[in-house]
Parts: structure tokens; sequence; C-alpha cells
């Protein structure tokens, strides 16, 4: 009687799918064996068996549900599969956008980190830059006596209203090399490092400054920067971009945090 039918070890190497995902389907009634042996109870498949089983692993492979594939074994037609498939499709392509986001946050927490572990701290050196990507936020307002802290935290509250990511990398921008040096505890805005952001730090020659310490504290790196401009008589324009490439992330000490300052130089 049961001649022409496989063991599911016969079916299984067959078939190419392993014995415990063909008892998992048969449990969940997605392939049943097409009989069971009376006297042991042994699942028995057919061969005929081949194509639903090849339907069913197609349409695992496309990322269909169990639930689905249930449905499809029972209504399965052209109209029906065709629309499942652009629902599929959207729903992909939602979520390949999410992953390529995820995967430039990963790139830029990975290339600053990597950026603090080769350099000195308090050194001062010419570097050329490529362009840099990242959202601003708006100026900052301070109070008499207040330092970064009341926008930062304001900063924080209003992501979502500013469109910005708190958890990337983050920076702050003076507006020139004099404020930098008489106020660096009062940057001008603050910066969210971001790939897709909108304002973009242009590509060239720029003074780089090191310095550890936490948010705010830069020690002697203004006047070092100033001074070795002076010595190699470079001019010093525009904004100065401090970012921060060591923070919480790779360090529970804010002691250690690790800012790169950077302004562009003729």
């Amino acid at each position: 009687m049961f001649n022409d039918y496989l063991s599911i070890l016969e079916f299984s190497k067959l078939a190419g799918v392993s014995t415990s995902k063909l008892r998992y389907w048969d449990k969940e009634g997605i392939l049943r064996p097409q009989q069971r042996d009376p006297n042991n109870n042994y699942r028995r498949y057919s061969k005929d068996q081949l194509d639903t089983l090849n339907f069913i692993t197609t349409l695992s492979l496309l990322g269909f549900s169990h639930k689905i594939i249930n449905e499809l074994l029972v209504s399965r037609n052209p109209e029906v599969v065709s629309t499942l498939l652009q629902k599929l499709d959207m729903q992909v392509l939602h979520e390949m956008g999410i992953l390529v986001k995820r995967c430039a946050y990963i790139h830029s927490w990975s290339e600053f980190i990597h950026i603090g572990m080769n350099v000195k701290d308090g050194s001062v050196q010419e570097m050329y830059l490529d362009d840099r990507r990242m959202n601003e936020l708006p100026r900052n307002i301070y109070n008499d006596g207040e330092d970064f802290r009341a926008p930062l935290y304001s900063y924080f509250s209003e992501t979502k209203l500013f469109g910005v990511n708190p958890h990337l990398p983050m920076g702050w921008l003076y507006s020139d090399m004099s404020s930098f040096k008489s106020a660096p505890e009062r940057p001008a805005h603050f910066l969210s490092i971001d790939p897709s952001g909108s304002k973009v730090r242009k590509p060239g020659n720029y003074l780089v400054g090191f310095v550890r310490g936490n948010y705010g504290e830069l020690g002697d790196l203004p006047d070092k920067m100033i001074l070795y401009a002076k010595k190699h008589s470079l001019t010093c324009s525009g904004s100065v971009y401090t970012m921060y490439v060591h923070t919480h992330i790779c360090t529970n000490d804010p002691s250690q945090y690790l800012a790169k300052c950077s302004v562009a130089i003729d």
C-alpha cells in the first residue's frame, strides 16, 4: 500500500528541505503528509506533493507569512497572488529604506570613533576634509549666565519638530574663530551629523584640532589653533565646526569625550 510513498527522510532528501521543517509545516497545517502508516503513524509523502512544497518554499523565500501561504493553498489564483506581491513589494521597499538609513548611521559612528582612535589630544594640523552633510538647528539663544545646556536640553526635547535624529553624532557650530575662542561653551548652533542632512560643510583645506573634555570644555585648543595659523601664515575664514567623535557611545567618562574642531584656511 505504501510502496508509492516516501518516508519523511526520503522526501526531505528529494525536496532539499530538512525533516524538522517538514514536521513544523505538518504541525502548522501548511504541508501535511499524504498518508500516515497505520502501524507506526510514520509520515508518508507523495512525489506529487513536490509541486506544493515548491510553492510553499517559493512564497516563504519571497517573505510571505505562514498565514498567507495557508490561505493561498486554498484560494490560489493569479489576481490574488499579484495583489499580494504588490503589497509585499511596497513593504520591502520601505524596509530597504530603513536599512539603508541604518547602514549610513552605522558608518557615521564607525568613522567618527575610528578618527578619535588615531589622533593625539591637543594636536593641531592642516588637513583636507571631504564634504560633510549635517542638519543645522536654529540659532541658540542665551540668557545671561547660560551656557550650552539650556538650548541643548531644548534641542533634545524638540528633535521631532526639527526633523533631526538625536542619536547621530553631534556637532557644534561657531560663527567664527573669535566666538570659538571667546565663548566655547556657547555655540551658535547645534548640528546633527546626518548623511542625508540639508547643510553641507564644503570640502577643502582646514585647520583641525583635537581636544578631550566634556561638552564645551575645549581648554586651550582655540589658542593653539590661532597660534598655529599665525605661525604658518594661514587665514582662518568662516565658521568653526566642532564635532564630537568620541562621546557616550565609546566611553562612560565625559572627561574623555573627544572633539574635532575645524575651520577653513586660505
